[in-house]
Parts: C-alpha cells; structure tokens; sequence
C-alpha cells in the first residue's frame, strides 16, 4: 500500500484495493483507522491511522474514506511549503488482535514516567493474581506480571530511545469474560516505525 507522490500535480486521493470476505465491509475506526470485519461483523485485519510525510518529514494532513468496499486515502499535499515526494504507507495488520499504536509524544510521555506506565499494566493484571490467591499460582501469576510489566517498560524505553512508538497488541478474545485473564497476559508490546 506505499504511495509515493512526486509532483504538486499529482492525484489528491488513492484507493486501495482490500479483500473483503463476502458479506463483510470496511469501517473507519474513531480513532481515523480502519478495520475490515467479516459477514458477522468480526475484525479480521485493522489498517493502522494514515499517515503522509514529505522529503523533510513534516506532517501531511490525510484521511480515509470507504464505501465498504474500497479504502480511500485523501491527501492534502498540494499546498504551500511541502517539499517532494511524499510518502503515504498505511500499515494493515490481519490476525486475531487489535493494535493500538502510542505516538511520539505519548512514548516519551511515558518513557519519562515509567513507574506509571508499569502501574497501567500492572495494575488490572494484579487484580486476576489477586483472584487466584496465594500458593504456587498466585505467586507464578505474580512473578510473569513482573516480567510482563518489565517487557513494557524496556520497550516503551527502547521506542523512546530509537525515536519510535509503542505498539500494543491486544487479542480480540480479551473482551469476552470467559477468556480476558488469558488474554490479558498475551497482550503483547513492540516498538514500530512512527
């Protein structure tokens, strides 16, 4: 899905071809992504917020439309002080998880706080280690939300330091009752290109 745009001439909008399973539809998410949801209305990928810089890194204004069909990239790079070429990368993600992505400014917010940014984690995750009690399973729940909680914290540092972003990947089954203890310690963290 890379775009590169050379010229002030050049289209405004860019359609990407999704597949989409029969009776399922494209949505744009609150937050300006998208996701694509099969004929039950379940996730089965998530396209990442847009995002356009130009030869200098700055910021382009972008957006996406759909008809449910076909995903739409509008960008405004036809206007004054922009430096040639822009590139426009929306990342798709498929599989059973849902992928908030931190930006700069939240990463380093956290970065410099990282005894907060372990209690957002650790704090929900001490709750289901409270549940099971003391004895051989509490303490192991409470060793892993340690480790877990360390893993965070390395690489809400690490994105900070690489001048990246934190990503958390979220399994969909975390919001099912039965199954959010399980699902809450397979969330998983990772520093991305932002």
């Amino acid at each position: 899905m890379l775009t590169i745009i050379d010229n002030p001439n050049a289209p405004t909008t860019y359609d990407y071809k999704i597949s989409v399973p029969e009776g399922g539809r494209i949505e744009i998410t609150n937050d300006g992504g998208a996701v694509i949801l099969d004929r039950d209305k379940q996730p089965i990928a998530a396209v990442q917020v847009p995002w356009a810089k130009d030869a200098k890194s700055k910021q382009i204004q972008t957006w996406f439309t759909t008809d449910g069909m076909t995903l739409t990239q509008h960008i405004r790079h036809n206007v004054r002080g922009v430096v040639y070429p822009i590139i426009a990368d929306p990342s798709v993600s498929f599989g059973w998880r849902i992928y908030a992505t931190l930006s700069k400014n939240e990463t380093k917010y956290l970065a410099a706080r990282p005894n907060q940014a372990g209690a957002y984690y650790a704090l929900p995750g001490g709750a289901g280690c409270w549940v099971i009690g003391a004895g051989f399973l509490g303490y192991t729940c409470g060793a892993y939300l340690a480790i877990r909680s360390a893993t965070l914290m390395d690489s809400i540092s690490r994105a900070a330091n690489s001048n990246g972003c934190l990503q958390v990947a979220i399994p969909y089954t975390i919001y099912s009752p039965a199954t959010f203890w399980t699902s809450f310690y397979s969330i998983s963290f990772s520093v991305v290109r932002c």
